[in-house]
């Protein structure tokens, strides 16, 4: 067993990781949901528009659904930084 902040460290790192897994995979089953089953995979690289085809009223609808379910507000700002399956985890992770 181990103890001290290292055991914090690797149990910190592993909570990050599986928070990680659960949005990427809260994600894709919002979209999954969303476009009726027509995105059933996503890569972290995937740019929402182009790689997984949503238009800017479905995309402007994710934002929403993400909203409601994390329970956030995503200033106005951030959204043009919001290309990729990976911007929008990492700003998930970052503010939830």
């Amino acid at each position: 067993m181990k103890y001290g902040a290292s055991a914090t460290k690797s149990a910190w790192r592993q909570k990050l990781r599986s928070n990680k897994m659960d949005i990427r995979n809260d994600l894709l089953q919002m979209l999954n949901e969303y476009t009726d089953g027509r995105i059933t995979s996503v890569e972290p690289d995937d740019v929402l528009t182009s790689d997984l085809g949503l238009n800017s009223f479905e995309l402007f609808d994710l934002i929403c659904m993400i909203e409601e379910k994390y329970e956030i507000t995503i200033p106005d700002r951030v959204l043009p930084t919001l290309v990729t399956v990976k911007d929008v985890v990492c700003y998930l992770e970052e503010n939830t």
